[in-house]
């Protein structure tokens, strides 16, 4: 299988490790990997989603693939234990 990548290597990571976050899977999918070279608000804009509300599903299915191993979530996240807690506890309010 061959496929021309449309953007740098950078781009191809993000793109790959955002599939892994949102991939509810063990396995990435083609249908899992979010490629848009057009407007980059496209691919979220249809979610209707907030910033806020963005950051909770990333962080809880990232907390999933880490059977809720927080400390894990977070190194993988790249944020503070306490930020993952601050962010869950507001959500819920």
């Amino acid at each position: 299988m061959s496929y021309q990548f449309p953007g740098n290597v950078r781009e191809l990571k993000s793109v790959i490790e955002l599939a892994v976050t949102l991939s509810a899977k063990d396995e990435i999918e083609p249908d899992d990997l979010i490629v848009d070279r057009g407007d980059p608000l496209s691919v979220v804009a249809s979610d209707n989603l907030t910033l806020r509300e963005y950051q909770v599903k990333i962080i809880k299915a990232t907390l999933k693939k880490n059977n809720n191993d927080i400390k894990v979530a977070a190194d993988k996240l790249d944020i503070g234990i306490s930020t993952i807690y601050r962010i869950l506890k507001e959500e819920k309010e």
